[in-house]
């Protein structure tokens, strides 16, 4: 079957699929099948922005891995059945973080405090049903990526140690962003780029095509994640040393890509990789300039040029796959935000980085699915209307000149992040969607904590699905 024909009927794969899960009776008790389709099924909800289904799902999921015991699996794995019921539980630990990430938060599980093993660096043709035989991480495996991922989600989940209380705190951020780089620059050769020539000799491995942009995902997850850390932190007084940390992430997010566009420029935007991957590209673009508009620093000249060659690129994705909105919608979005960007920098329009002649509201219908409903989008943009650009002194890449914001006197983020129900309630939109649309579900209020972009951070292609148009 067409693969443009598999899209279009996503949705019923997906229904049959849990119709099948309970004529098996699968979900009668846990089991380890159950569990699997979860892990699958998370395709779905994100194409379709399913939230509550799938944090519904995730919950019976962490009751399902418990009552499995997978939680207290603390022997080595030495057969097929030990390692998949790792790989299981620590698949659920990285989804259960995520959401947290996503969503601000608590966890349902502390990972970060569990001693079962992570799954081991094994290819599919070393396990069998009496014996494991992994390889050193320094040889690529079809689960490499998942040993690497695995150790940084775990590093994540511990932002939220002792009920998140150590959010605001600039020195355990810090902490948590020091761990972060050392598992990057200690992640294996062909999935480091501190070193070009050993980055270029990567691509001669057997099925690199695959390795390569599973370490985008890595590189672009990780960079992300650090500069939505930092970030609550510019408004106070530690402001000059998270300001360096936020613009090495922001280098770095497009490293990895830029690198693989380098190896084939031709032929980068036919890559089925990058079509699936093109959400993922497309929302770190945004967060990107979206800090550009918000901080306003002296744009070095290589950061710009990798902005507009994304762009460039998605327009390329556009036209060579029409059924993909996304793509072309993104592009016209990311355009208009740059020259926003650019007007405020020259001058053109020393107010608010120059929104000036953008339709806010068509703006805000770009962005919100982003940015964590319409309401949030708004204020957001709000903030860069009342923040005065002094083009002639712009900030510094080094984040010493604060360019008239008045700081926080403090290190601690708190006044910036919403941690009251009342708080959280008047930053809600109000939404209309109902369950009664099979297609549309209701948005889930706790996502708009902190402006927190939506990473597709564990390769799950959520624009690989393309659903009939609603009547």
């Amino acid at each position: 079957m067409d693969a443009s024909r598999i899209r279009g009927t996503a949705h019923h794969w997906f229904r049959l699929s849990r119709q099948a899960l309970h004529a098996g009776e699968y979900e009668a008790k846990p089991c380890l099948t159950q569990l699997q389709v979860f892990i699958e099924s998370q395709v779905y909800w994100y194409a379709v922005k399913g939230v509550d289904s799938l944090n519904s799902a995730l919950a019976q999921a962490v009751r399902c891995a418990q009552a499995l015991g997978l939680d207290r699996d603390y022997e080595a794995s030495s057969n097929l059945q030990s390692e998949i019921r790792h790989r299981v539980w620590w698949d659920v630990c990285c989804a259960d973080t995520f959401q947290s990430l996503c969503l601000d938060r608590q966890p349902l599980l502390q990972s970060y405090l569990s001693k079962v093993p992570l799954p081991l660096n094994c290819d599919d043709s070393g396990l069998t049903e009496t014996s494991v035989s992994p390889l050193p991480l320094a040889e690529p495996t079809c689960s490499s990526y998942r040993v690497v991922l695995t150790k940084a989600y775990k590093v994540l989940n511990r932002l939220y140690a002792e009920d998140g209380t150590h959010l605001t705190s600039y020195d355990w951020i810090s902490a948590v962003d020091a761990e972060l780089v050392c598992i990057i620059n200690q992640s294996p050769w062909y999935m480091n780029m501190s070193n070009d020539k050993t980055f270029a000799k990567s691509r001669e491995i057997s099925g690199y095509d695959y390795i390569k942009w599973q370490h985008h995902v890595l590189q672009n997850t990780i960079s992300m994640q650090r500069l939505r850390m930092h970030r609550p932190f510019l408004q106070t007084q530690m402001r000059d040393l998270c300001w360096p940390k936020c613009i090495d992430a922001i280098e770095k997010s497009f490293g990895v890509y830029l690198a693989i566009r380098a190896s084939d420029v031709k032929n980068i935007v036919q890559s089925k990789k990058m079509l699936v991957q093109s959400f993922q590209s497309f929302c770190s673009v945004v967060s990107v300039v979206m800090f550009l508009l918000i901080e306003r620093p002296k744009l070095l000249q290589n950061i710009q040029h990798d902005i507009e060659t994304a762009i460039r690129d998605l327009r390329d994705l556009a036209e060579a796959n029409p059924y993909l909105p996304m793509a072309a919608e993104g592009r016209a979005t990311l355009n208009r935000l740059l020259s926003a960007y650019q007007a405020g920098f020259h001058g053109h329009n020393a107010a608010a980085g120059s929104l000036e002649g953008i339709n806010g509201q068509a703006l805000i219908q770009d962005l919100y699915e982003m940015m964590g409903g319409g309401l949030n989008t708004r204020k957001y943009l709000d903030k860069i209307q009342d923040t005065p650009f002094d083009h002639a002194n712009p900030r510094p890449i080094d984040g010493r000149h604060d360019h008239g914001i008045r700081p926080n006197t403090s290190n601690d983020a708190s006044a910036f992040i919403p941690n009251t129900s009342t708080e959280i309630m008047a930053l809600c939109p109000d939404d209309s969607l109902t369950l009664a649309d099979p297609y549309v579900f209701p948005y889930d209020n706790s996502r708009n904590l902190d402006l927190g972009l939506h990473f597709d951070v564990l390769d799950w292609p959520m624009e690989d699905f393309e659903f009939p148009a609603r009547a």
